[in-house]
């Protein structure tokens, strides 16, 4: 499932978030922080073509995401 998706998904259902783990009071913080992971691992995979198991995405905290890989 893609972003669009998700944000479809959580816009149908009235979420507040993307993912059903936190919507769920029960939702256990390890489980969504794996989904976060894997998410960003299937975006940067499938969307910005990263293959590279040494390149990764990366969050700045600003807002802006970064690629890097390995140093030379």
């Amino acid at each position: 499932m893609g972003l669009s998706e998700l944000v479809e998904q959580a816009k149908s259902n009235g979420w507040k978030t993307l993912w059903q783990p936190v919507e769920d009071k029960t939702g256990d913080t390890e489980a969504i922080s794996q989904q976060f992971s894997q998410f960003w691992a299937g975006f940067a995979r499938n969307d910005l073509k990263i293959t590279d198991p040494q390149t990764v995405l990366y969050s700045c905290g600003n807002g802006v995401m970064t690629v890097r890989g390995p140093r030379h």
